[in-house]
């Protein structure tokens, strides 16, 4: 990773902490009812967005992994399929 991405990543983190702060802070003392879908839903909107953000900023992309989902996509060939059941009564 260069400069720039350890950069972004640390700005991001911090952003993403800040937001987590304010939401935590929105649940515990800024709303007046305890409704329970508020409760629940802006923590995980919020663990989705740094989620999301971070696997659109800085993807990691190794040759491992996309030769792993190349292989996924092909059918195998017949010598290393597992051979088919053998009818073994006379």
């Amino acid at each position: 990773m260069t400069a720039v991405d350890w950069t972004v990543l640390v700005g991001y983190f911090v952003l993403m902490v800040l937001i987590g702060l304010w939401s935590r802070t929105k649940i515990k003392t800024g709303i007046e009812s305890t409704d329970t879908t508020l409760v629940v839903a802006l923590p995980l909107a919020t663990s989705l967005v740094v989620y999301v953000g971070l696997g659109l900023l800085l993807p990691e992309r190794r040759p491992e992994v996309d030769e792993l989902v190349a292989s996924l996509n092909t059918d195998p060939d017949e010598v290393t399929a597992r051979p088919t059941a053998v009818n073994l009564q006379p």
